[in-house]
């Protein structure tokens, strides 16, 4: 079984970052991430963080084993953006293992990813092999690596290097 960590990024176009992590993993890797955050700090967001922090966060991540793949949509408007990656995301995973799915929390997304994401697994028939649940970052530490990743591949320049010592792949949603 799989578990996969979900954010996504809209700055520039939507990319849609999905994190798989074989379940055995997660204690070990959200154990090193929590000693990451700062004393006061509830979690780790990219967007606030300075370049040293960045750096040392990412020498952290890719000391660890997990798969990213990065959707990237240019539709036109979020909603179509984010339906479109969602449903590649779900064509994207293997029908013989059991999947975990984490979103970060947003009211605005929950019902269109809902629909999304139960449409495109019953069309493929893997609906039984299939969870999901909306978390906040506070709630779920390893929606802080979707989130990084986001912000690193959005950001582009010298962070995309960081990428390279990663194991991840990026799909294009038309």
């Amino acid at each position: 079984m799989k578990a996969v960590f979900i954010d996504e990024c809209k700055s520039k176009k939507f990319i849609l970052v999905a994190v798989f992590v074989d379940l055995p993993r997660i204690p070990e890797i959200r154990k090193s991430l929590m000693c990451l955050r700062l004393k006061g700090q509830s979690r780790i967001h990219f967007v606030d963080e300075s370049n040293p922090r960045r750096k040392s966060i990412v020498s952290s991540l890719t000391q660890h084993s997990f798969e990213t793949k990065f959707f990237v949509s240019g539709a036109a408007g979020e909603a179509e953006a984010r339906r479109k990656c969602l449903q590649a995301m779900i064509a994207s995973l293997q029908p013989n293992i059991g999947y975990q799915i984490w979103l970060e929390f947003d009211e605005n997304h929950i019902a269109l990813d809902k629909t999304a994401i139960s449409a495109a697994a019953a069309s493929l028939g893997i609906s039984q092999s299939i969870q999901f649940t909306h978390a906040s970052a506070r709630q779920q530490a390893m929606l802080w690596i979707p989130d990084a990743l986001g912000w690193i591949m959005n950001r582009g320049g010298d962070w995309s290097n960081v990428l390279s010592e990663l194991q991840h792949e990026v799909i294009h949603v038309s």
